[in-house]
């Protein structure tokens, strides 16, 4: 995943080049990757202690959250499509969600 990544910003670096590393950049940098390293040691607590069906919707919210700093850090309000697809991501989390909750067990019809 980081070769590809890495690979995709040296060629949009030609396309876009490069601006200046101001100290506000930095600091907001700075401040996503603690945020990112708590989040990824967080979520990793709580796959070991609670069970993965319960805990699993919960990480859709990093959907709305992103949307929100999106707009509040960036100035930049997600367009039609975003929410389009973020709606069919959040809900097909919560349909995987309800098809894993246990069935209720059925009566014996009596026949043998």
């Amino acid at each position: 995943m980081t070769a590809p990544a890495t690979a995709m910003g040296l060629l949009l670096s030609f396309v876009e080049g490069w601006g200046e590393i101001t100290l506000r950049l930095l600091l907001l940098l700075g401040a996503a990757s603690c945020f990112l390293t708590i989040g990824c040691v967080a979520s990793v607590a709580t796959v070991r202690v609670g069970e993965l069906s319960f805990s699993a919707p919960f990480r859709y919210t990093i959907i709305v959250f992103s949307i929100i700093l999106q707009i509040v850090v960036f100035g930049d309000v997600p367009d039609a499509l975003t929410f389009a697809g973020s709606a069919i991501v959040v809900a097909a989390g919560l349909f995987a969600f309800r098809a894993d909750e246990p069935k209720p067990a059925r009566a014996p019809s009596g026949r043998a």
